[in-house]
């Protein structure tokens, strides 16, 4: 159990670090440069630079600390300790990372490509962050703290507003076109966080009405493997009892399990949707 809690605990602390490197990449090698202020905190205090020539590193610090103090009885010891050390580690990353390699300087010269690299790379070190259950600060963290004295006021609108905010002050301040850019940044980040947290472990669900659904259930749990759960349903217009069969598979068997239902009944009523993510038997542990 020691060693079990020892090796989840150096697994946080290293994703936590890794995490805070990729998003502190983000803004010392494509942001800063290119004064691409892509929302946040952070974004805000690329916008400080790019207007005043204020130390980002140092403004990431400053700006986070009146959001800790107010954070840290709700939030608890360990989120708030955790969050505390990557908003460090950010600081010090973008104040010690220096690339001058040749590739990233054709790449920091062209602000499409820096929109877009900056964004993969924000939103990875973002979403690595958040799936070890800490924030790098920011407006994660003031939106949780707005929503706790606000509850009618969600999270993702608080986000959405912030974000706005800082692009809109840098359409304003700086340039429509750096606005547009941190928009593009912006939108990049927000799919690579989503993709991050959700994984690649997606599957798809099925759910199938059909008169012979005793047969299609017993196909799948024999020639496709896969659990089923049997719900009770009613015709709206029949009002005949019917049975819905659940299914869960992997993208590489729809296939196989629309064969198997087109050859038992093609009348069958079929819905399928997307799951972004699966515990259980035969999907992630």
């Amino acid at each position: 159990m020691k060693k079990d809690k020892k090796a989840l605990k150096f697994k946080t602390i290293f994703f936590v670090t890794l995490g805070s490197f990729f998003l502190a990449a983000a803004f010392s090698i494509f942001f800063i440069p290119n004064e691409i202020a892509p929302g946040g905190v952070s974004g805000f205090a690329t916008l400080l630079n790019a207007l005043l020539g204020w130390n980002v590193s140092l403004l990431v610090l400053i700006l986070n600390v009146p959001l800790f103090l107010g954070g840290w009885r709700k939030h608890g010891f360990r989120f708030m300790m955790l969050s505390l050390f990557s908003t460090i580690l950010l600081s010090l990353f973008i104040e010690v990372i220096k690339m001058p390699v040749e590739w990233v300087k054709m790449v920091q010269e062209d602000m499409l490509l820096s929109s877009i690299f900056g964004g993969a790379l924000a939103g990875l070190g973002l979403g690595l962050v958040i799936r070890e259950g800490a924030t790098t600060g920011g407006t994660d963290l003031l939106a949780m703290i707005i929503n706790d004295k606000f509850p009618n006021i969600g999270v993702a609108w608080v986000l959405f507003a912030i974000d706005f905010l800082v692009v809109t002050a840098a359409v304003v301040l700086l340039s429509p076109l750096a606005g547009l850019y941190a928009l593009v940044a912006l939108f990049v980040s927000s799919k690579v966080l989503d993709f991050v947290q959700t994984g690649m472990d997606s599957a798809k669900a099925f759910m199938i009405v059909s008169n012979r659904s005793q047969d299609i259930t017993q196909a799948i749990m024999t020639k496709i493997e896969r659990g089923v759960t049997l719900l009770d349903g009613h015709g709206g217009f029949s009002r005949t009892h019917k049975e819905v069969v659940l299914c869960v598979v992997s993208r590489t068997q729809i296939a196989k399990l629309r064969s198997v239902i087109k050859d038992i009944d093609e009348n069958a009523f079929v819905m399928m949707y997307d799951v972004k993510e699966v515990e259980g038997e035969g999907f992630t542990k």
